[in-house]
């Protein structure tokens, strides 16, 4: 096969030439010229570690993607200011439907299952949303788990995300327990604390004592009560993840 060459003539070579010439002064000039500049493509906006570390957390606690490189590109994009609006951090448009879409499965289901719940006493202890799961119920009972969970499928929505998981403690322990510690609440001022609350935390089927002053002294709380295996004394108000803490007091 022979290449056709079509040759040209006239004022068409002209002009051709002319642009070839023009095309060819312009690129000697760009690269000899150091003023000259190829303006570069739009950068990521840089925000603040700090906001990086809020984004983080609050994307780790809800299951979302977390790494720094996507929490930038996410935040240099005009798309995540409703999601900065509405929930405090750069998200994007799905993020933000996955998270309210969460709530609106929630919002059905956890009445059905506390409910249940509260007809069984002595074996019930708590639900709670495991958001970094994807926003999934969980139901915790302290006895007779198969039965329950049989019970509860049998009254859920077929496409219900719950799970049910055993407990060491029912709730009604747990509120026993509660009482024992707020009844003490006079002891820790002789050891220069603050009882701010004492609340059950349903994920962990502990107690939660919280309390004001030197955070080391939370094993001389623990101590005091015997170490209680239920009884946990961070220091400072919790960190209230969906349902997963029932305050008390």
């Amino acid at each position: 096969m022979h290449e056709r060459h079509t040759l040209l003539a006239g004022p068409d070579r002209t002009r051709r030439a002319i642009r070839l010439i023009v095309l060819s002064g312009w690129l000697v000039f760009a690269a000899c010229d150091p003023a000259f500049e190829v303006s570069p493509q739009p950068s990521i906006p840089l925000i603040g570690q700090h906001d990086v570390a809020e984004a983080t957390r609050f994307r780790q606690a809800f299951g979302l993607r977390a790494d720094e490189a996507w929490i930038r590109i996410v935040a240099a994009d005009p798309a995540s200011e409703p999601g900065l609006r509405t929930f405090g951090v750069p998200l994007l448009p799905s993020e933000v439907d996955d998270l309210l879409a969460r709530a609106s499965r929630t919002d059905d289901i956890v009445p059905i299952v506390e409910q249940y719940g509260a007809a069984v006493p002595d074996d019930w202890a708590g639900v709670y949303i495991d958001q970094g799961g994807g926003g999934t119920v969980v139901a915790r009972f302290h006895a007779n788990v198969d039965r329950h969970r049989a019970a509860l499928e049998a009254i859920l929505p077929a496409d219900a995300r719950v799970e049910i998981r055993s407990a060491a403690w029912s709730r009604t322990e747990l509120r026993i327990f509660i009482e024992r510690v707020s009844a003490e609440s006079s002891w820790f001022p002789t050891v220069g604390l603050e009882l701010e609350g004492v609340e059950i935390a349903v994920a962990d089927n502990l107690v939660d004592v919280r309390f004001r002053g030197d955070p080391s002294l939370g094993a001389t709380v623990a101590e005091h009560f015997g170490m209680p295996p239920w009884l946990r004394s961070p220091r400072g108000p919790a960190h209230a993840n969906g349902l997963a803490r029932e305050a008390t007091s």
